[in-house]
């Protein structure tokens, strides 16, 4: 066996290098965020309310995550200069990697595979070729009010 030359330990090294800086997302799952706290609010039928006050609470344009697991699909709640709460599904739906809120460009952005949604959750650039959906929500009083029926898993 012949020892690896340093062209052999640089390539390797490199790659590896590669691997790991661009595969830390995948690893993770995509974004990380604070996590909701289930017993806060109330799930009746398809209809989730929960306190806007926790909601704002995490701070503007970053992102609150609610696993709703197993019966509907998990959501991100970010809340905006302008009072108002934009609220996504999780997954990208390219490779199910939880995405992010990107305040700067004003989009939800996937750190998978870079995979970009506008507000609404529509494709601005792939891999993802399906949007993110957008469940209806309003508020209510002191309540984030979200339907959940077209999110059923």
């Amino acid at each position: 066996m012949t020892s690896p030359t340093r062209r052999d330990v640089l390539v390797f090294g490199g790659s590896a290098t590669a691997l790991g800086l661009s595969g830390c997302a995948i690893l993770r799952g995509g974004a990380v965020h604070p996590q909701w706290e289930r017993s806060k609010a109330s799930l009746e039928g398809t209809v989730l309310k929960l306190s806007l006050d926790e909601v704002r609470r995490v701070g503007e344009g970053r992102v609150l995550e609610a696993k709703l697991e197993p019966q509907f699909k998990d959501l991100l709640f970010s809340p905006q200069a302008d009072g108002t709460v934009l609220v996504v599904t999780a997954a990208c739906t390219h490779n199910a990697c939880t995405v992010d809120f990107k305040p700067s460009a004003k989009a939800w952005e996937c750190p998978c595979h870079d995979s970009l949604f506008s507000l609404d959750g529509a494709v601005k650039k792939g891999p993802a070729k399906k949007a993110l959906l957008v469940p209806a929500s309003r508020v209510e009083e002191d309540r984030l009010v979200v339907d959940l029926a077209l999110l059923k898993r």
